[in-house]
């Protein structure tokens, strides 16, 4: 064996290492999230009391378009904003087309990521609220109601339907 041949095995080994330990990582960011083997066809990122795939409060339609997010109207009638949707997310804008809320709808396909953590459908109430900042937990008449504040104050809200899996609704309000 020469030497560049022994140098080319040792190269290949470390290459291979350093993907499985990228597949491990991943993996562990993933269960961590509750995910399993599933895959999400879609991710987005949410930014605790801020934003949900670069969406916040306050933006408008405009600010939306330069980000790159195409809305489609919702096509649901509402009493003084109107809904506009990109797969998962609902933005409801009001009249001046300012963003009132964000919202999404976790699931197996579209997922969102707080930091390293993803989150889907079998996500429950009770992990997601591990990872949003201090969190007080309620009961309502159709689920849980999750209001979760950040240090600096901002504030996001978790919805479920009495923790059935594939109900979590994370919300960012103006």
């Amino acid at each position: 064996m020469t030497r560049s041949m022994s140098r080319r095995r040792v190269v290949s080994g470390l290459m291979v290492g350093a993907m499985v330990l990228g597949a491990l990582g991943t993996r562990a960011s993933i269960a961590r999230g509750q995910s399993g083997a599933r895959q999400c066809r879609s991710t987005a990122a949410l930014v605790p009391g801020v934003s949900i795939g670069g969406v916040r409060p306050g933006m408008t339609r405009a600010d939306i378009a330069r980000l790159g997010v195409v809305l489609r109207p919702e096509g649901v009638p509402r009493e003084g904003v109107t809904g506009w949707v990109n797969g998962a997310m609902l933005v409801l804008l009001d009249s001046r087309d300012v963003v009132n809320l964000v919202s999404y709808d976790v699931s197996d396909r579209a997922c969102l990521r707080v930091g390293r953590t993803v989150l889907n459908g079998s996500t429950t109430i009770q992990f997601a609220s591990g990872f949003l900042g201090r969190c007080t937990l309620e009961q309502g008449s159709g689920g849980n109601a999750l209001e979760c504040s950040t240090p600096s104050g901002a504030k996001t809200f978790v919805y479920d339907s009495f923790g059935r899996q594939g109900s979590l609704n994370v919300q960012l309000r103006r």
